[in-house]
């Protein structure tokens, strides 16, 4: 995955850098020979903030550990890395927090083991059920003396899907409140047709026409009404949505972090929002209805 992220450099250098080197004695008064510098592979964030390129040397310095000068002041450990690679995962916590190292020079730093790990990370099949599959393995990691802990990248993310979450929400209320707005309209032109009809109306009743018919035809405008402008909003945004996925709307890299508008068709949430525009029409369209069906048919006709 790695690899199809690097935007510049190789990681030939990391592969060679997990080779072991040949043991070289230094003979008798000579002076030893340089350490190789490992290499090391970095975000495009870190990047642009250090203004280096592939090919340069960084300074890793680790808060955690401690090294004394010849002078005996204690300092943080630092080493000396080669960029091998820049990689751009198109998350900004990525780019500007992550590096890559051989995991030799990883424990040739941080003073490990030979065989000794900080961590592990791991890919499941369904992403969707990584907190089932992470808190299984932390509770078998976990049965020996040893304590183990699995965060999974629902939890490591919670703040952000809490957000999108609320985002959701948020723009469900405003959409609801279009609408809403929106169907007073149709109350206002069926009450003025039960206004502007009420002879007719009268007639149809003084003709014996029942009071659920009456209701029923203000009912069915109110949702043709409704339902051609639902029908027609909906396949002017579904053509919109899908005009977006095919050109790809550029927007600013450096202000949003992506190249291009991502755009998500939802089938549910069409059929949601279509059936809740329906029923809000629905019930908007009764007032008119029962107020053109309680007409009495000499009020009518005297009007």
């Amino acid at each position: 995955e790695l690899l199809h992220q690097l935007t510049e450099g190789s990681l030939d250098e990391l592969i060679h850098d997990m080779r072991p080197l040949p043991p070289r004695p230094a003979a008798e008064g000579e002076f030893l020979p340089p350490a190789p510098v490992p290499h090391i592979v970095i975000g495009r964030e870190i990047a642009n903030a250090l203004n280096v390129s592939v090919g340069e040397r960084i300074r890793v310095i680790s808060p955690l550990l401690e090294t004394t000068t010849p002078f005996g002041v204690a300092l943080p450990k630092s080493q000396d890395f080669r960029v091998a690679g820049i990689f751009l995962s198109k998350m900004y916590e990525l780019d500007s927090r992550y590096a890559y190292v051989p995991l030799t020079s990883a424990r040739r730093f941080l003073e490990l083991g030979a065989h000794d790990v900080s961590g592990l990370q791991v890919r499941v099949d369904d992403p969707d059920r990584s907190d089932t599959v992470g808190a299984l393995a932390a509770s078998v990691l976990s049965r020996g003396e040893r304590k183990f802990a699995a965060v999974d990248w629902k939890a490591k993310n919670r703040t952000l899907f809490a957000a999108l979450k609320l985002e959701r929400v948020v723009a469900f209320v405003v959409l609801f409140l279009i609408v809403f707005v929106a169907s007073f309209s149709i109350v206002n032109t069926l009450t003025m047709s039960v206004i502007e009809r009420a002879k007719e109306i009268a007639i149809l009743k003084a003709m014996g026409a029942p009071d659920v018919g009456v209701m029923k035809v203000f009912l069915v405008q109110g949702l043709v009404v409704g339902g051609v402008g639902t029908l027609l909003g909906a396949g002017v945004a579904l053509a919109g949505a899908f005009a977006l996925t095919r050109f790809r709307l550029p927007i600013p890299n450096d202000v949003y972090y992506i190249d291009t508008l991502p755009v998500h068709v939802g089938v549910w949430d069409i059929v949601a929002v279509v059936l809740a525009a329906l029923v809000i029409v629905w019930d908007f369209a009764v007032w008119p209805a029962l107020k053109g069906a309680r007409l009495r048919p000499v009020e009518g006709l005297r009007d």
